[in-house]
């Protein structure tokens, strides 16, 4: 730890002022140092980032679409969603971010490539397909045309929160 050592000078016979000499001991100071370290090392998470695939419009003639895979969202703001599947002519319905309104509804709706997606993540899990494998059968699920094609139409009201809960919503 630290220590003092008080000499006395000889030399004078004066005791005008002791010379103090201050030895400190950093090794504690290291020590706590390196079990910090290793403490959040080993308390952190370590997990590959979760990146969401939005698929843009491509240049060309438009993608033929079933009214049923075809899902628009309109964002309108105040925790509040619209949605219609088609054509707005087939009825427009309310929900909001909660897990029971769209959330609900999106897991709903891709129930089927969800159920691929995890009989996938157990055969990767038991060692049947390798890493490469498995997220290029993952991305050909997510590619599927019969699946479920989301349609976000932000209003001039909606606020970046609003914006930000849908896509972390859709993407689980």
């Amino acid at each position: 730890m630290a220590e003092l050592n008080s000499e006395a000078s000889a030399v004078s016979r004066k005791q005008r002022s002791k010379r103090m000499s201050t030895k400190i001991d950093f090794t504690p100071m290291v020590d706590l140092g390196f079990l910090l370290i290793t403490f959040f090392m080993l308390a952190t998470s370590w997990s590959k980032p979760y990146v969401l695939d939005i698929a843009q419009p491509v240049d060309g003639s438009p993608t033929p679409l079933s009214d049923s895979l075809a899902m628009s969202i309109l964002l309108s703001g105040q925790n509040k969603v619209y949605y219609y599947f088609g054509f707005a002519e087939s009825g427009i319905h309310a929900t909001d971010f909660s897990p029971k309104g769209l959330r609900k509804l999106l897991l709903e709706k891709n129930a089927s490539q969800i159920e691929k997606i995890n009989r996938m993540e157990a055969l990767h899990a038991s060692g049947k397909i390798k890493e490469a494998e498995f997220d290029k059968r993952v991305s050909e699920v997510k590619k599927d045309r019969n699946s479920l094609m989301v349609i976000s139409r932000p209003s001039k009201t909606l606020t970046s929160i609003d914006f930000i809960g849908l896509y972390s919503k859709s993407s689980g």
